[in-house]
């Protein structure tokens, strides 16, 4: 691998699509978008996941080929074949042709990959360990991460966590009355945001003490102070925190922006980032 890739992750509606796309404004950097997400592309990490937040580690990951499928990502190799086999429609086309150039052209510019991924949040310890990945975790307020997911209507199926047993083994185990109880009931969506986000903000507690040589910031801390908390995440990740990006932070982070995205957009980057940290008290 050309360089150490660059690792954003934590949980979903925190932050990470900021951050990840703030730190891609650096031309050092290739962006990567979820390969964990189920709807990923097939050309852009040829294995493909079995579960929402598939969990990955040294027991399992060449079980489906994780291991070589996110090797050859993270060195931007896009895998021509696979994406030629899930092309489905005219735009699949223009899709494959977009990241197969973005990738080969970064590439051969020796770039270096960036990858933005929530939903391989529990696989960071690996990511980390096996790729030499400089860890970006985000968290975020636990009553702004449900109003979030309510405004969304955003639902989540914990069978996908129950049925990972070397997740439940290494991870959740803890969790397991809760995450069954959830399961066997009908739990609303605010109900469902609670427990997801006990969950991950435990883990990432446990990751705090056991990884002091990863970052960890809250969503509400980047809000506050967008300017100075870009510029650490910048040398954190070792890039350089140029006039252009700054410019760029201080236009899609001031007051007069939308204080929340449209509907429709929920990863539009452009907010009142001091606004947007109260939302949830409307």
């Amino acid at each position: 691998m050309p360089q150490e890739p660059i690792f954003v992750t934590g949980s979903h509606r925190s932050g990470s699509t900021w951050v990840g796309r703030t730190l891609a404004r650096s031309s050092a950097v290739t962006y990567i978008n979820e390969p964990f997400h189920p709807g990923s592309q097939a050309g852009v990490c040829r294995t493909r996941p079995a579960h929402w937040y598939e969990y990955v580690c040294n027991d399992n990951e060449d079980q489906r080929g994780w291991r070589d499928s996110l090797s050859r990502t993270l060195s931007l190799n896009y895998d021509l074949k696979a994406g030629a086999r899930a092309v489905r429609a005219p735009r699949d086309v223009g899709r494959l042709c977009r990241d197969w150039s973005i990738f080969t052209l970064s590439r051969l510019r020796g770039g270096r990959a960036l990858l933005k991924d929530p939903i391989a949040f529990f696989s960071a310890p690996w990511i980390a360990n096996r790729f030499d990945a400089r860890v970006i975790v985000l968290t975020r307020h636990p009553a702004a991460f449900a109003s979030s997911l309510v405004r969304l209507n955003w639902t989540f199926d914990f069978t996908n966590w129950l049925n990972q047993p070397l997740l439940m083994r290494d991870l959740l185990n803890p969790f397991r009355n809760e995450l069954e109880t959830a399961v066997a009931g009908d739990l609303d969506v605010v109900a469902q945001a609670s427990l997801c986000w006990k969950v991950i903000a435990s883990v990432t507690r446990r990751w705090e003490e056991e990884h002091p040589e990863w970052t960890f910031r809250t969503h509400e801390e980047l809000s506050q102070n967008p300017v100075s908390e870009f510029e650490s995440l910048f040398a954190f990740a070792g890039l350089q925190y140029e006039e252009h990006i700054q410019s760029a932070v201080r236009r899609n982070t001031q007051k007069g922006n939308p204080a929340e995205a449209p509907t429709g957009h929920a990863d539009a980057l452009r907010r009142d980032s001091r606004a947007n940290v109260l939302n949830w008290k409307h």
